[in-house]
């Protein structure tokens, strides 16, 4: 069911305006299914306008700046969730995994089995701060969408680079004079924070493939009595936070992605909202 939340005075839009006029997100609305990003930002979009009362530049610039930071807020819901239950995957499996080491206590060290109890002790806490992570974004959600956190759909950021030519258009409608010729414009420094985040994804990538073979090698060399509990766990740890790490760049990269189009003045289209 979709609840719609009460509207707060003030909206959190990075500005702190008071509220005017009939708010979309209201109570009284027929029940709906949860909802996906897509859904999410129509009923962004369409408050946006209502608020506006109709379409012109003050408009525009209000819809891409509320769209931008609505984006942010649903991924960085999003991905804490799923960096939640992704470790907390991990916990389980560790669980199993020591109950089947200490069923082995006798042919296990006591030294290995001390190390993959500490193992346990750090994935434990890191579901605790996975879990307070989840808990802070969703007021942020909550405060653009009048939406509860768990009504938004789980969607795994996914990251695809600009092509060459669609960065020259943006470049040619979001490029504004340099001051002095020292100053980047707005839309140059949030190129330069795009390029650097794309970077940073295509680095996540690599780790996460290197830890993933790490991982498989730790595991057959511990069937075979070459490596001991705790490095398998060790790896299992690595390779896990590799792959949160990757949610979260992929998820910085495409914020990175839309700012570029909202300096343009370009996300409503962009998202197929108009």
């Amino acid at each position: 069911m979709l609840v719609l939340c009460r509207e707060p005075d003030r909206l959190d839009d990075g500005k702190n305006n008071r509220r005017t006029g009939r708010s979309l997100f209201a109570e009284g609305l027929a029940p709906q299914p949860s909802v996906d990003m897509r859904a999410v930002l129509q009923l962004v979009a369409l408050d946006v306008r209502v608020r506006q009362g109709g379409i012109g530049q003050h408009t525009a610039d209000h819809l891409n700046e509320r769209l931008l930071n609505t984006l942010k807020a649903a991924y960085q819901l999003n991905t804490s969730r799923l960096q939640w239950l992704n470790v907390l995957d991990v916990q389980t499996s560790l669980e199993r995994w020591v109950h089947v080491v200490r069923a082995r206590k006798d042919s296990t060290p006591a030294l290995d089995l001390r190390k993959l109890e500490q193992c346990m002790i750090e994935v434990r806490r890191t579901v605790v701060l996975a879990g307070a992570a989840w808990n802070q974004a969703g007021p942020a959600f909550t405060r653009l969408t009048r939406l509860l956190p768990v009504q938004l759909e789980d969607a795994a950021p996914h990251f695809e680079p600009i092509e060459f030519a669609e960065m020259e258009r943006l470049a040619r409608i979001g490029e504004s004079t340099l001051s002095g010729g020292q100053t980047l414009s707005p839309f140059s420094k949030a190129r330069e924070r795009y390029q650097k985040a794309a970077a940073e994804v295509a680095m996540a990538v690599v780790k996460v493939e290197q830890t993933s073979n790490a991982l498989r090698f730790a595991e057959n060399a511990f069937r075979v009595g070459a490596r001991d509990a705790h490095e398998f766990a060790s790896a299992l740890i690595e390779h896990n936070q590799q792959r949160r790490e990757l949610m979260q760049k992929s998820a910085r990269a495409c914020v990175a992605r839309y700012a570029l189009y909202a300096l343009a003045q370009l996300l409503p289209e962009q998202l197929g909202l108009r």
